[in-house]
Protein backbone atom coordinates (compact mmCIF):
# COMPACT_ATOMS: atom_id res chain seq x y z
CA UNK A 1 0.00 0.00 0.00
CA UNK A 2 1.30 3.30 -0.72
CA UNK A 3 1.80 6.20 1.61
CA UNK A 4 -0.90 7.90 1.43
CA UNK A 5 -3.30 5.34 1.15
CA UNK A 6 -4.55 2.50 -1.91
CA UNK A 7 -5.87 4.22 -5.02
CA UNK A 8 -6.60 1.56 -7.66
CA UNK A 9 -9.38 3.46 -9.47
CA UNK A 10 -8.88 1.88 -12.88
CA UNK A 11 -7.47 3.95 -15.51
CA UNK A 12 -7.94 3.71 -19.81
CA UNK A 13 -5.16 4.46 -22.65
CA UNK A 14 -5.56 5.05 -26.33
CA UNK A 15 -3.30 4.42 -28.90
CA UNK A 16 -5.26 5.60 -32.37
CA UNK A 17 -2.68 5.06 -34.79
CA UNK A 18 -3.30 4.67 -38.87
CA UNK A 19 -2.96 0.68 -38.93
CA UNK A 20 -4.49 -0.01 -35.28
CA UNK A 21 -6.24 1.52 -32.49
CA UNK A 22 -5.07 -0.06 -29.37
CA UNK A 23 -6.99 0.55 -25.72
CA UNK A 24 -5.41 -0.84 -22.34
CA UNK A 25 -7.51 -0.80 -18.96
CA UNK A 26 -5.51 -1.31 -15.56
CA UNK A 27 -4.84 0.01 -12.14
CA UNK A 28 -2.56 2.16 -11.00
CA UNK A 29 -1.02 1.11 -7.84
CA UNK A 30 0.49 3.93 -5.05
CA UNK A 31 3.89 2.46 -5.36
CA UNK A 32 3.88 2.61 -9.07
CA UNK A 33 2.75 -0.52 -9.62
CA UNK A 34 0.82 -1.71 -13.23
CA UNK A 35 -1.75 -4.28 -13.29
CA UNK A 36 -3.41 -4.72 -16.53
CA UNK A 37 -7.53 -5.56 -16.54
CA UNK A 38 -8.42 -5.65 -19.97
CA UNK A 39 -7.24 -4.51 -23.81
CA UNK A 40 -9.32 -4.24 -26.90
CA UNK A 41 -7.58 -3.68 -30.41
CA UNK A 42 -9.31 -2.99 -33.95
CA UNK A 43 -8.35 -2.24 -37.39
CA UNK A 44 -8.02 1.62 -37.44
CA UNK A 45 -10.31 3.43 -40.76
CA UNK A 46 -10.50 6.42 -41.33
CA UNK A 47 -7.03 7.51 -39.91
CA UNK A 48 -4.42 8.51 -41.93
CA UNK A 49 -0.76 10.52 -40.78
CA UNK A 50 -2.64 11.40 -37.45
CA UNK A 51 -5.23 12.83 -38.98
CA UNK A 52 -9.00 12.02 -39.16
CA UNK A 53 -10.02 11.81 -42.83
CA UNK A 54 -13.72 9.52 -41.89
CA UNK A 55 -15.08 10.71 -38.66
CA UNK A 56 -17.70 7.91 -38.55
CA UNK A 57 -15.24 5.13 -39.59
CA UNK A 58 -12.76 6.38 -36.60
CA UNK A 59 -15.43 6.39 -34.14
CA UNK A 60 -16.45 2.59 -34.48
CA UNK A 61 -13.36 1.41 -34.57
CA UNK A 62 -12.62 3.02 -31.23
CA UNK A 63 -16.02 2.09 -30.05
CA UNK A 64 -15.18 -1.57 -30.82
CA UNK A 65 -11.72 -1.31 -29.30
CA UNK A 66 -12.73 0.53 -25.98
CA UNK A 67 -15.77 -2.13 -26.00
CA UNK A 68 -13.28 -4.96 -25.76
CA UNK A 69 -11.28 -3.77 -23.36
CA UNK A 70 -14.15 -2.79 -21.03
CA UNK A 71 -15.75 -6.16 -21.34
CA UNK A 72 -12.62 -7.85 -20.25
CA UNK A 73 -12.00 -5.09 -17.46
CA UNK A 74 -15.77 -4.81 -16.09
CA UNK A 75 -15.22 -1.40 -16.92
CA UNK A 76 -16.93 1.39 -18.27
CA UNK A 77 -14.61 3.95 -19.85
CA UNK A 78 -15.47 7.53 -19.49
CA UNK A 79 -12.08 9.42 -19.57
CA UNK A 80 -8.86 9.04 -21.16
CA UNK A 81 -4.86 9.18 -21.62
CA UNK A 82 -4.85 9.51 -25.55
CA UNK A 83 -1.76 9.46 -27.94
CA UNK A 84 -1.39 11.90 -30.65
CA UNK A 85 1.19 11.82 -33.21
CA UNK A 86 1.08 14.29 -36.76
CA UNK A 87 3.64 15.24 -39.21
CA UNK A 88 3.61 18.52 -38.34
CA UNK A 89 4.48 17.72 -35.01
CA UNK A 90 7.40 20.59 -33.79
CA UNK A 91 9.89 20.13 -31.21
CA UNK A 92 11.71 23.09 -29.78
CA UNK A 93 14.27 23.74 -27.38
CA UNK A 94 14.50 27.27 -25.74
CA UNK A 95 17.41 28.10 -23.52
CA UNK A 96 16.79 31.28 -21.31
CA UNK A 97 19.20 33.16 -19.05
CA UNK A 98 17.99 35.56 -15.67
CA UNK A 99 20.70 37.70 -13.18
CA UNK A 100 20.26 36.82 -9.71
CA UNK A 101 22.32 39.63 -8.15
CA UNK A 102 23.10 37.68 -5.02
CA UNK A 103 19.65 36.66 -4.74
CA UNK A 104 18.25 33.19 -4.33
CA UNK A 105 16.72 31.43 -6.40
CA UNK A 106 12.31 31.04 -5.73
CA UNK A 107 9.68 28.85 -7.71
CA UNK A 108 8.02 32.44 -9.45
CA UNK A 109 11.22 32.78 -11.11
CA UNK A 110 11.30 29.45 -13.09
CA UNK A 111 7.45 29.80 -13.82
CA UNK A 112 8.45 33.52 -15.40
CA UNK A 113 11.60 31.72 -17.34
CA UNK A 114 8.91 28.93 -18.55
CA UNK A 115 6.23 31.28 -19.69
CA UNK A 116 8.69 33.37 -21.38
CA UNK A 117 10.27 30.02 -22.98
CA UNK A 118 6.64 29.45 -24.35
CA UNK A 119 6.51 32.90 -25.54
CA UNK A 120 9.65 32.27 -27.69
CA UNK A 121 8.46 28.93 -28.64
CA UNK A 122 4.94 29.83 -29.86
CA UNK A 123 6.83 32.86 -32.09
CA UNK A 124 8.83 30.03 -33.90
CA UNK A 125 6.01 28.19 -35.11
CA UNK A 126 4.42 28.94 -38.49
CA UNK A 127 2.10 31.41 -38.45
CA UNK A 128 -0.67 29.89 -40.91
CA UNK A 129 -2.06 27.61 -38.99
CA UNK A 130 -2.69 27.46 -34.99
CA UNK A 131 -1.06 25.52 -32.18
CA UNK A 132 -1.24 23.66 -28.91
CA UNK A 133 1.38 22.87 -26.68
CA UNK A 134 1.60 19.13 -25.76
CA UNK A 135 4.64 18.90 -23.44
CA UNK A 136 6.61 21.48 -21.89
CA UNK A 137 9.62 19.53 -20.31
CA UNK A 138 11.97 21.52 -18.30
CA UNK A 139 15.58 20.44 -19.17
CA UNK A 140 17.48 21.68 -16.23
CA UNK A 141 18.36 24.50 -14.12
CA UNK A 142 22.34 26.22 -14.33
CA UNK A 143 23.10 28.78 -11.70
CA UNK A 144 26.30 30.17 -12.72
CA UNK A 145 27.55 27.34 -14.79
CA UNK A 146 27.22 24.54 -12.82
CA UNK A 147 25.90 21.34 -13.47
CA UNK A 148 21.65 21.25 -14.54
CA UNK A 149 19.45 20.52 -11.27
CA UNK A 150 15.41 20.20 -11.79
CA UNK A 151 15.41 22.02 -8.04
CA UNK A 152 17.05 25.40 -7.98
CA UNK A 153 14.82 26.61 -5.33
CA UNK A 154 16.73 28.48 -2.60
CA UNK A 155 19.89 28.79 -4.54
CA UNK A 156 21.53 32.37 -4.48
CA UNK A 157 23.69 33.15 -7.60
CA UNK A 158 24.46 35.57 -9.92
CA UNK A 159 23.02 34.02 -13.17
CA UNK A 160 20.12 31.51 -13.53
CA UNK A 161 20.26 29.80 -16.89
CA UNK A 162 17.00 27.50 -18.05
CA UNK A 163 16.46 25.58 -20.92
CA UNK A 164 13.35 23.91 -22.07
CA UNK A 165 11.99 21.55 -24.62
CA UNK A 166 8.44 21.85 -25.97
CA UNK A 167 6.01 19.96 -28.27
CA UNK A 168 3.39 21.67 -30.28
CA UNK A 169 1.35 20.05 -32.68
CA UNK A 170 -1.40 22.12 -34.44
CA UNK A 171 -4.30 22.95 -32.79
CA UNK A 172 -6.86 21.48 -35.45
CA UNK A 173 -5.47 17.79 -34.43
CA UNK A 174 -6.12 18.13 -30.69
CA UNK A 175 -9.84 19.62 -31.63
CA UNK A 176 -10.52 16.99 -34.38
CA UNK A 177 -9.35 14.16 -31.90
CA UNK A 178 -11.35 15.48 -28.92
CA UNK A 179 -14.53 15.99 -30.91
CA UNK A 180 -14.19 12.17 -32.56
CA UNK A 181 -13.33 11.08 -28.97
CA UNK A 182 -16.62 13.22 -27.22
CA UNK A 183 -19.35 11.08 -29.43
CA UNK A 184 -18.08 8.02 -28.41
CA UNK A 185 -18.55 9.18 -24.50
CA UNK A 186 -15.02 10.09 -23.94
CA UNK A 187 -13.53 12.74 -22.22
CA UNK A 188 -9.52 13.38 -22.83
CA UNK A 189 -7.29 13.14 -19.83
CA UNK A 190 -4.72 14.32 -21.51
CA UNK A 191 -3.01 14.24 -24.76
CA UNK A 192 0.43 12.73 -25.24
CA UNK A 193 2.68 12.20 -27.92
CA UNK A 194 2.86 9.13 -29.79
CA UNK A 195 6.59 8.45 -29.35
CA UNK A 196 7.15 10.23 -26.06
CA UNK A 197 4.90 7.58 -24.67
CA UNK A 198 6.43 4.59 -26.71
CA UNK A 199 10.02 5.44 -25.69
CA UNK A 200 8.63 5.21 -21.57
CA UNK A 201 7.01 1.90 -22.58
CA UNK A 202 10.04 0.31 -23.79
CA UNK A 203 13.43 2.33 -23.03
CA UNK A 204 15.44 0.70 -20.31
CA UNK A 205 16.31 2.86 -16.97
CA UNK A 206 20.20 2.92 -18.69
CA UNK A 207 18.61 4.55 -21.65
CA UNK A 208 16.43 6.85 -19.80
CA UNK A 209 19.00 8.04 -17.98
CA UNK A 210 22.31 7.92 -20.21
CA UNK A 211 20.75 8.64 -23.21
CA UNK A 212 18.97 6.14 -25.94
CA UNK A 213 17.26 6.92 -29.38
CA UNK A 214 13.76 5.66 -30.13
CA UNK A 215 12.67 4.93 -34.14
CA UNK A 216 8.78 4.21 -33.32
CA UNK A 217 8.03 2.82 -37.30
CA UNK A 218 4.36 3.46 -36.96
CA UNK A 219 1.32 2.84 -40.27
CA UNK A 220 1.69 5.95 -41.88
CA UNK A 221 4.55 8.02 -39.78
CA UNK A 222 8.00 7.24 -38.24
CA UNK A 223 8.85 8.99 -35.51
CA UNK A 224 12.07 9.97 -33.47
CA UNK A 225 12.41 10.15 -29.28
CA UNK A 226 15.98 11.34 -27.82
CA UNK A 227 16.22 10.61 -24.41
CA UNK A 228 18.71 11.71 -21.78
CA UNK A 229 19.10 12.48 -17.75
CA UNK A 230 15.52 11.14 -18.13
CA UNK A 231 14.00 14.07 -19.93
CA UNK A 232 12.77 14.10 -23.40
CA UNK A 233 15.45 16.32 -24.86
CA UNK A 234 14.40 15.86 -28.59
CA UNK A 235 11.95 14.67 -31.12
CA UNK A 236 11.10 14.53 -34.47
CA UNK A 237 8.40 13.26 -37.26
CA UNK A 238 8.53 11.80 -41.08
CA UNK A 239 5.86 11.36 -43.00
CA UNK A 240 6.41 7.68 -44.02
CA UNK A 241 6.12 4.31 -42.65
CA UNK A 242 5.56 0.97 -42.55
CA UNK A 243 2.17 1.53 -44.82
CA UNK A 244 4.29 2.30 -47.21
CA UNK A 245 6.18 -0.98 -47.68
CA UNK A 246 2.67 -2.79 -47.85
CA UNK A 247 1.57 -0.11 -50.49
CA UNK A 248 4.41 -0.88 -52.39
CA UNK A 249 3.64 -4.45 -51.93
CA UNK A 250 0.47 -4.50 -52.59
CA UNK A 251 1.19 -2.30 -56.13
CA UNK A 252 3.88 -4.98 -57.02
CA UNK A 253 2.22 -8.04 -56.40
CA UNK A 254 -1.59 -7.13 -57.62
CA UNK A 255 -2.64 -7.77 -54.16
CA UNK A 256 -5.18 -6.38 -52.00
CA UNK A 257 -3.72 -4.38 -48.72
CA UNK A 258 -4.75 -7.13 -46.34
CA UNK A 259 -2.78 -10.00 -48.63
CA UNK A 260 -0.15 -7.87 -48.79
CA UNK A 261 0.31 -6.43 -45.18
CA UNK A 262 0.36 -10.87 -44.49
CA UNK A 263 3.23 -11.62 -47.27
CA UNK A 264 5.47 -8.98 -46.17
CA UNK A 265 4.74 -9.65 -42.37
CA UNK A 266 5.18 -13.32 -42.68
CA UNK A 267 7.78 -13.70 -45.70
CA UNK A 268 9.61 -10.36 -45.90
CA UNK A 269 13.39 -10.22 -44.80
CA UNK A 270 15.31 -7.60 -44.85
CA UNK A 271 18.53 -9.35 -43.91
CA UNK A 272 18.38 -11.78 -46.64
CA UNK A 273 16.94 -12.57 -49.61
CA UNK A 274 13.89 -14.63 -50.04
CA UNK A 275 14.97 -17.98 -49.85
CA UNK A 276 14.32 -21.10 -51.18
CA UNK A 277 11.66 -22.53 -48.24
CA UNK A 278 9.88 -19.20 -47.72
CA UNK A 279 9.70 -18.78 -51.25
CA UNK A 280 7.89 -22.59 -51.23
CA UNK A 281 6.11 -21.38 -48.47
CA UNK A 282 4.46 -18.09 -50.05
CA UNK A 283 3.63 -19.98 -53.02
CA UNK A 284 1.32 -22.64 -50.83
CA UNK A 285 -0.21 -19.27 -49.63
CA UNK A 286 -0.71 -17.09 -52.47
CA UNK A 287 -0.62 -19.45 -55.49
CA UNK A 288 2.60 -20.36 -57.09
CA UNK A 289 1.01 -18.11 -60.21
CA UNK A 290 1.10 -14.99 -58.16
CA UNK A 291 4.32 -15.44 -56.58
CA UNK A 292 6.43 -16.96 -59.49
CA UNK A 293 9.33 -14.87 -60.33
CA UNK A 294 8.86 -12.02 -57.84
CA UNK A 295 11.48 -11.17 -55.57
CA UNK A 296 9.30 -9.49 -52.65
CA UNK A 297 12.77 -9.11 -50.21
CA UNK A 298 13.93 -6.24 -52.78
CA UNK A 299 10.44 -4.12 -52.83
CA UNK A 300 10.45 -4.25 -48.83
CA UNK A 301 14.27 -3.13 -48.88
CA UNK A 302 13.31 0.03 -50.74
CA UNK A 303 11.35 1.69 -49.05
CA UNK A 304 12.70 0.54 -45.46
CA UNK A 305 16.48 1.83 -46.76
CA UNK A 306 14.00 5.24 -47.69
CA UNK A 307 12.72 5.22 -44.55
CA UNK A 308 15.98 4.76 -42.52
CA UNK A 309 17.86 7.21 -44.73
CA UNK A 310 15.64 9.72 -43.85
CA UNK A 311 16.19 8.80 -40.12
CA UNK A 312 20.10 8.93 -40.37
CA UNK A 313 19.93 12.16 -42.06
CA UNK A 314 17.94 13.98 -38.77
CA UNK A 315 20.41 11.91 -36.35
CA UNK A 316 23.19 13.69 -38.15
CA UNK A 317 21.86 16.94 -37.64
CA UNK A 318 24.91 19.15 -35.55
CA UNK A 319 21.56 20.47 -33.24
CA UNK A 320 21.39 17.00 -32.05
CA UNK A 321 24.91 16.14 -31.45
CA UNK A 322 24.93 16.86 -27.67
CA UNK A 323 21.96 14.60 -26.94
CA UNK A 324 22.34 11.45 -28.74
CA UNK A 325 24.07 7.87 -27.63
CA UNK A 326 24.84 5.18 -29.44
CA UNK A 327 21.59 3.22 -28.45
CA UNK A 328 19.38 3.18 -31.60
CA UNK A 329 15.89 1.07 -30.50
CA UNK A 330 13.39 0.12 -32.91
CA UNK A 331 9.51 -0.39 -32.01
CA UNK A 332 6.35 0.17 -33.26
CA UNK A 333 3.98 -1.98 -35.83
CA UNK A 334 6.55 -1.64 -38.75
CA UNK A 335 9.48 -2.88 -36.20
CA UNK A 336 7.91 -6.93 -36.52
CA UNK A 337 9.90 -7.39 -39.88
CA UNK A 338 12.25 -9.80 -40.23
CA UNK A 339 16.04 -8.98 -40.01
CA UNK A 340 15.81 -5.36 -38.79
CA UNK A 341 17.90 -5.09 -36.54
CA UNK A 342 20.71 -6.92 -38.88
CA UNK A 343 20.01 -4.70 -41.84
CA UNK A 344 20.07 -1.66 -39.55
CA UNK A 345 23.52 -2.33 -37.90
CA UNK A 346 24.55 -2.13 -41.45
CA UNK A 347 23.09 1.02 -42.26
CA UNK A 348 24.10 2.75 -38.68
CA UNK A 349 27.86 1.81 -37.99
CA UNK A 350 28.72 3.46 -34.69
CA UNK A 351 25.26 2.53 -33.15
CA UNK A 352 23.84 -0.59 -31.46
CA UNK A 353 20.74 -1.37 -32.76
CA UNK A 354 17.81 -3.53 -31.17
CA UNK A 355 14.07 -4.12 -31.67
CA UNK A 356 12.18 -3.47 -28.05
CA UNK A 357 8.91 -4.65 -27.19
CA UNK A 358 6.65 -3.18 -24.78
CA UNK A 359 7.42 -3.49 -21.14
CA UNK A 360 5.71 -6.25 -19.29
CA UNK A 361 3.44 -5.58 -16.52
CA UNK A 362 1.38 -7.63 -13.86
CA UNK A 363 -1.77 -9.24 -15.79
CA UNK A 364 -0.36 -8.44 -19.21
CA UNK A 365 -1.75 -10.86 -22.01
CA UNK A 366 1.10 -12.60 -24.36
CA UNK A 367 -0.66 -10.78 -27.33
CA UNK A 368 -0.16 -7.63 -26.20
CA UNK A 369 3.75 -7.81 -25.21
CA UNK A 370 4.78 -7.31 -28.71
CA UNK A 371 6.09 -3.67 -30.31
CA UNK A 372 2.86 -2.57 -31.91
CA UNK A 373 1.82 -2.10 -28.28
CA UNK A 374 4.60 0.19 -27.52
CA UNK A 375 2.87 3.60 -27.41
CA UNK A 376 -0.23 2.18 -25.45
CA UNK A 377 2.17 0.23 -23.05
CA UNK A 378 3.73 3.28 -22.50
CA UNK A 379 0.54 5.80 -22.17
CA UNK A 380 -0.19 3.38 -19.43
CA UNK A 381 3.24 4.36 -18.28
CA UNK A 382 2.95 8.25 -18.29
CA UNK A 383 -0.93 8.30 -16.72
CA UNK A 384 0.97 6.05 -13.63
CA UNK A 385 3.68 8.95 -13.25
CA UNK A 386 1.10 11.56 -13.34
CA UNK A 387 -1.43 10.07 -10.98
CA UNK A 388 1.31 8.91 -8.35
CA UNK A 389 2.64 12.73 -8.23
CA UNK A 390 -1.09 13.69 -7.83
CA UNK A 391 -1.55 11.70 -4.94
CA UNK A 392 2.01 12.71 -3.06
CA UNK A 393 1.21 16.06 -3.56
CA UNK A 394 -1.99 15.98 -2.16
CA UNK A 395 -1.09 13.84 0.64
CA UNK A 396 1.68 16.64 1.19
CA UNK A 397 -0.74 19.44 0.97
CA UNK A 398 -3.28 17.63 3.38
CA UNK A 399 -0.51 16.84 6.09
CA UNK A 400 1.66 20.10 5.72
CA UNK A 401 -1.30 22.50 4.93
CA UNK A 402 0.62 24.42 2.54
CA UNK A 403 -1.16 25.98 -0.33
CA UNK A 404 -0.76 23.42 -3.38
CA UNK A 405 -0.15 26.71 -5.95
CA UNK A 406 3.10 27.15 -3.66
CA UNK A 407 4.98 24.47 -5.02
CA UNK A 408 5.61 24.14 -9.19
CA UNK A 409 8.62 21.29 -8.46
CA UNK A 410 6.91 18.22 -9.80
CA UNK A 411 5.57 19.87 -12.55
CA UNK A 412 9.47 21.23 -13.37
CA UNK A 413 10.73 17.88 -12.87
CA UNK A 414 8.58 15.85 -15.02
CA UNK A 415 7.04 18.56 -17.37
CA UNK A 416 4.11 18.36 -18.74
Amino acid sequence: MGLFGADTRPITVIDLGSHQVRVLVANLFDDGEIEMLGFGQRKSMGMSEGLILNPRQVEQSLSDAVASADNLAGTNTTRAYVGVNHKLVRSLTVRLEQNLNSQAVTPAMCQALQSTALEQANARLPKDMQWANLHVIPLGYCIDGSEPTDFPDGIYGNKLQAEFHIVATPLMVIQNLKECLSRTGIEVERFVLSPYAAALGTLSPAHHEYGGTLVDLGGDITSLAIFKGWKLRQTAVLPIGANDITRDVAQHFGFNPERAEKLKVTHGNLAATLSAPNFEAAANLFSAKEIEHIELNPIVEARMREILMAVREILNRPSLSRDLSQSLIFTGGGAQLKGLTAYAEALFHDKKVQVSLARAVSGMPEAVHHTGFATVMGLLHYAGKISSQKRRRAGFFRYTGVDSQALPVVRRLFGK
